[in-house]
């Protein structure tokens, strides 16, 4: 027995860590010093670390393996044959449905120093879509390019160069006419600088522009250097004050942070910028992290990249959603029952979906942004009144994950799906090992603050409480009390006969001990009068164990110990509660310990 070759694992604090199996896809909270130890190369030698229970839990979820390195990778081509079927089966509906990109101009008014366009730019010329583009493609060539049964998940997408030029305004209202006739969402990337000129058409209403993406490449200095008008004028201030005005008209706007592998601090420092000026949090802004270049732990200092997975998690917390664009989907994977449901929803949301289709103004068509402007890459054209498709070569054909030798090996291959289509395409079918670094690093920043994020929602729910820390004025919140408590449960205080399963599952055994706990300090602390109602309840698992924890007569729940039930995709057995008393007239001993613990940090 060894441990699998498609074993991941990241912390999470309080000493525990996330293990993700790249193979069954079981996603598992132990403690840290457990993961570490897989993780070593001699854990394959021994596992005499592990308890029975330990190892047959682990067994059970994938992470330990009785199969040779050779015996896995069979089972993950399998796996990855039977997602391409799938896959095909998807490729073979028409190939457009819900999303259709207008490149509205090649043109820009930025000169970024970075821009992946320079080079199409200098080809494409000036030319801007024209309205007379639009009726045309509208009136006659919609139902080839969009999908009717696409409901509301249909949508327009404003791209450029830069697609709010004044030259592109004739165009940008005939599309978002199309777009209200039709109940059509319209969203656009865009630089903002000229945005404030746009602002008529740019809301929450049907026939507006309703989702607004801007980049900010760090804090001022920074973003400074890098994004500047075509005459070198800076843009900072510009951009937050098109932020603004996307939040006034109640716009959704979503803030692409550009991460600098050598000016992480910048970034910091510019999220510390947004949360200050209160853009961070509002309820109409998003934020995500991005990088252009190599954004991973073997290519910047371990301090660093800590220093980035930190901000990563603190973002994902103060907004309440994974500040990812590209991998947010993966929270799904919490609810998956087995890995052969999973459909490989890999690289972004639109590449590879075969559900998306780009015109840019010379009436050529691509399948993605990045093409856009290559003829070599185009798939068809408008010419003469209709469409005309190509005939597609092998660069066109799209690559599986089961095609990929170099991925199936890969450890968050199922995670990823294989990576970027068209970056596939464009290199022969080989995956870029800095790039897919990165991308590793991102699936395990964002399983992670998922899985705390859940935690977190799930810890909001239960307390029925607004705030999880202490009040502005230091006294204690409801949701720092249990926090507080959760921090104390240690091993020690359970009977040997819980202490294997504790191993793996660091709340298991402590419930009764930290509800009395938390009881008692309700009232030493003297803690709000409506918390006083809550009284103790007890019901038996699936497992026949009972769990115990505080309701009200509303049904508000108070469990410090829900997460050993929540973090394995399992419900507290609520449904079954009963009020009971507790066993002892006064604190068992392991409750008078907590107190003491909490009252001496109070």
């Amino acid at each position: 027995m060894r441990p699998s070759c498609y074993l991941n694992a990241v912390e999470i604090g309080d000493g525990n860590s996330l293990l993700y199996n790249g193979l069954s896809l079981c996603i598992d909270v132990v403690p840290s010093e457990i993961a570490r130890r897989l993780a070593s190369s001699e854990a394959g030698k021994d596992l005499s670390f592990l308890r029975p229970a330990e190892r047959k839990h682990l067994v059970k979820r994938g992470h330990l393996t009785r199969l040779t390195v050779n015996g896995e990778q069979e089972e993950m081509r399998k796996l990855a044959h039977a997602l391409a079927q799938r896959e095909m089966e998807l490729d073979r509906q028409p190939l457009f449905g819900k999303m259709i990109t207008f490149i509205l101009t090649y043109r820009c008014n930025l000169s970024c120093s970075y821009c992946y366009q320079a080079d199409v730019r200098k080809t494409a010329g000036s030319s801007s879509m024209s309205e007379a583009f639009v009726d045309d493609l509208f009136h006659h060539h919609l139902d080839e390019l969009l999908s009717r049964d696409g409901g509301n998940n249909r949508c327009f997408q404003l791209y450029g160069g830069e697609p709010l030029l004044h030259g592109n305004r004739g165009a940008i209202e005939r599309i978002l006419g199309y777009a209200k006739v039709h109940g059509i969402s319209v969203s656009t990337v865009t630089n903002a600088v000229l945005l404030p000129k746009m602002l008529d058409l740019i809301g929450p209403e049907k026939g507006k522009i309703n989702i607004v993406q801007v980049t900010l490449d760090g804090e001022q200095m920074v973003h400074d250097q890098q994004r500047v008008s075509r005459s070198g004028a800076p843009t900072f201030a510009q951009t937050i004050l098109a932020i603004r005005e996307l939040m006034k008209a109640k716009a959704n706007a979503i803030i692409r942070i550009h991460v600098h592998p050598d000016r992480i601090e910048s970034a910091q420092a510019l999220v510390e910028y947004l949360e200050r000026e209160k853009i961070l949090g509002h309820d109409g802004v998003k934020v995500y992290f991005w990088s252009t270049e190599d954004l991973h732990s073997q290519a910047i200092p371990p301090h660093e990249f800590e220093r980035f997975a930190s901000l990563f998690q603190d973002v994902a917390r103060k907004q309440n959603s994974l500040p990812t664009a590209h991998f947010s989907f993966l929270e799904q994977i919490m609810d998956m029952e087995s890995a052969e449901s999973w459909l490989g929803r890999n690289r972004c949301s639109i590449c590879g979906s075969g559900l998306h289709c780009v015109v840019d103004p010379l009436g050529d068509i691509y399948e993605c942004i990045d093409d856009a402007g290559r003829k070599e890459r185009r798939i068809g054209t408008l010419s003469a009144g209709k469409i005309e498709y190509f005939k597609l070569g092998e660069a066109h054909v799209k690559p599986y994950l089961r095609d990929n030798p170099e991925c199936l090996k890969c450890s968050v291959a199922l995670y990823c799906g294989g990576g970027c289509t068209n970056r596939l395409k464009t290199r022969n079918s080989s995956p870029s090992a800095p790039f897919c670094l990165q991308i590793k690093e991102f699936i395990g920043l964002t399983l992670r603050s998922g899985y705390l994020l859940r935690e977190h929602r799930a810890s909001q729910k239960s307390i029925n409480e607004d705030g999880v820390a202490g009040g502005e004025d230091g006294t204690m919140t409801i949701g720092a009390l249990i926090e507080a408590i959760q921090h104390q449960l240690t091993p020690n205080l359970l009977p040997p006969q819980f202490r294997e399963c504790n191993r793996v599952n660091p709340l298991f055994g402590h419930c009764y001990h930290s509800v009395e706990a938390l009881y008692h300090l309700i009232r030493d602390l003297q803690l709000p009068e409506e918390y006083l109602r809550f009284r103790l309840c007890r019901g038996v698992d699936a497992s026949k164990i009972p769990h115990w924890w505080l309701q009200n007569d509303q049904g508000a729940i108070l469990d410090p110990t829900a997460r050993q039930y929540t973090s394995k995709g399992l419900t507290p057995p609520y449904e079954n509660g009963r009020l009971r008393s507790f066993l002892t007239k006064q604190p068992s001993k392991n409750a008078r310990f907590l107190i003491e613990k909490i009252k001496q940090s109070v």
